[in-house]
């Protein structure tokens, strides 16, 4: 087969973002600290990598209420996937 065939330079295979994936978290800036590289962690031994496989936004409200509801929307504003 021509190797042409396979050019990523066409349609069927154009870049795309990675999947954006939304993190709201109720505790403090420590424990979303360890959560967030928990997860990171589980990703990479999945093989995906930050920044090619997936994007992260974290927000942290450290029970603030006003906080949380702030991130909320902000978060929903990126229009995350997951």
């Amino acid at each position: 087969m021509p190797a042409a065939m396979f050019e990523r330079s066409t349609p069927a295979f154009a870049q795309t973002k990675p999947p954006l994936i939304a993190v709201l978290n109720t505790g403090n800036e420590d424990s979303t600290r360890r959560n967030v590289e928990a997860f990171r962690e589980g990703m990479f031994a999945l093989g995906y990598r930050e920044g090619s496989g997936y994007r992260l936004e974290v927000r942290s409200s450290s029970a603030d209420v006003q906080r949380l509801a702030e991130y909320a929307r902000e978060l929903t504003r990126l229009k995350p996937d997951l």
